[in-house]
């Protein structure tokens, strides 16, 4: 009896093993590597997480461990030249693929996964379609308004995403609840009426561009579904004619729209939180950065401890650099290895710089500052914080002027560049003589009516 209650259990587990576990098999030509790698998606982060192994070259497989999310993911080809990429969609199935390592979407055939084969017939149609959107609206551009076949192109443009949203409702159809499906109602576009006149058909976007989204599902995080939304999204506010301020004004009613949608859902909304301060970082948007950290609940609600700390941190720092707040001290020693206070300068004028001896922007700014500097001086101290990991380097630069050079000598991963947030070099902060911060001048021309200010 009790061999027979231990073979049954024996397959109960088997069994169990058996279909809680998935494969991904990869048949490949052209490619004279043993590997290929399996990468997770989140957001419009890509993390390697596992290898797909072959014995031949040519056959290729990875056993995915139990439990394993649906979601977008990539499996990457190193190839000599450049890296390819294929992306799946898995939810709990087997994939099963060939292709050319050298031309691996022209050639895919797949001939196991569902939902990666609705995925590539979709991108397929909307590749096709959107290729004649973007000829017509290059032509619309240049086109007179006032000439009758200007109206034909808008009413063609709007045929075709009317075109692109029945060819994606017709896939949704084949399977509502898969995950494929959540990637695809946020690819659908708002149709405007083709009568409408263009800042009609703005307000018109603007109004319901969010209609078919729903984000109370966190696992659509595992696609580029949200950060894709939010680009084009913004690209509705972007008016190129536009100074800074202004532009960042329009960009402040996308930034309360977006946060307001996602705030249904906390780990959506943290993450997009910190994905449009990433994105305004890296542009020079310092306003909306600000903006974002100073005016959100951010509920951070991050999917692991890590990036949770991680996020909490840069709101902290980002709030202690506002524009009125008092900077952050900075001890750090000098070329002599002496250690300077920022604090205990005594100036009208404090400029902190973070710079680089690497970075051809700095090189060519640095003289344009001495020249300030010169002219200044009576009432302006200049702090200089290299990026720099070689002393030697950092040195040869710095002793070209006489101003306060401090270093960590440790790159990006330095505790001040991480303090006051710097993503770019150089990057400024001109303080009055409280140590408060009154700007961050993009540039010299910035700086000079900073102080004549």
């Amino acid at each position: 009896m009790k061999n027979i209650l231990y073979t049954i259990l024996t397959l109960l587990i088997f069994t169990q093993i058996t279909f809680a576990q998935h494969k991904i098999t990869v048949h490949l030509s052209n490619y004279n590597n043993n590997n290929l790698f399996w990468a997770e998606v989140y957001g419009d982060d890509i993390t390697t997480t596992d290898t797909l192994i072959s014995d031949n070259k040519k056959d290729f497989s990875l056993i995915l461990p139990e439990g394993q999310p649906s979601g977008l993911y990539r499996i990457i080809i190193k190839n000599k030249d450049k890296d390819n990429f294929i992306t799946v969609i898995f939810e709990d199935n087997d994939i099963e693929l060939e292709t050319d390592a050298l031309y691996p979407i022209q050639k895919l055939q797949i001939t196991k996964g569902n939902s990666t084969i609705r995925y590539h017939k979709y991108m397929k149609i909307k590749s096709a379609i959107s290729y004649k959107k973007e000829l017509l609206s290059t032509l619309l551009e240049k086109y007179p308004k006032s000439d009758t076949f200007y109206n034909e192109i808008e009413q063609k443009i709007s045929s075709l995403t009317k075109e692109i949203n029945n060819a994606t409702y017709e896939i949704i159809d084949e399977a509502p609840e898969s995950f494929v499906s959540k990637i695809l109602y946020f690819e659908l576009e708002p149709e405007a009426n083709s009568s409408l006149s263009s800042l009609e058909k703005n307000i018109f976007l603007k109004k319901h561009y969010f209609d078919e989204i729903n984000f109370l599902d966190p696992s659509i995080l595992r696609s580029h579904a949200i950060p894709t939304k939010i680009i084009n999204y913004l690209s509705l506010y972007r008016n190129p004619s536009l100074y800074k301020a202004n532009q960042e004004g329009l960009f402040m009613q996308a930034i309360d729209t977006i946060l307001l949608k996602t705030k249904i859902n906390p780990e959506i909304y943290d993450y997009t939180a910190n994905y449009l301060i990433e994105g305004f970082k890296r542009y020079g948007f310092e306003n909306l950065v600000t903006y974002i950290a100073l005016n959100t609940d951010l509920e951070i609600n991050c999917s692991n401890d890590e990036k949770k700390a991680e996020f909490t941190k840069k709101i902290e720092n980002i709030k202690s650099i506002a524009i009125g707040q008092k900077a952050p001290n900075i001890i750090l020693p000098d070329l002599n290895g002496e250690m300077q206070n920022i604090n205990n300068i005594n100036s009208e004028y404090t400029l902190i710089i973070f710079w680089a001896s690497w970075c051809p922007h700095c090189t060519e700014m640095l003289p344009k500052l001495q020249k300030l500097y010169n002219k200044n001086k009576n009432k302006l101290t200049i702090v200089a914080i290299s990026l720099d990991t070689e002393k030697d380097e950092w040195e040869e630069t710095a002793k070209q002027y006489p101003w306060i050079h401090l270093s960590e000598l440790r790159g990006w991963d330095g505790y001040f560049s991480e303090k006051y947030v710097v993503y770019a070099t150089p990057t400024m902060f001109l303080l009055n003589s409280d140590k408060e911060i009154i700007a961050k001048p993009d540039g010299i021309k910035d700086l000079k009516k900073d102080i004549k200010n």
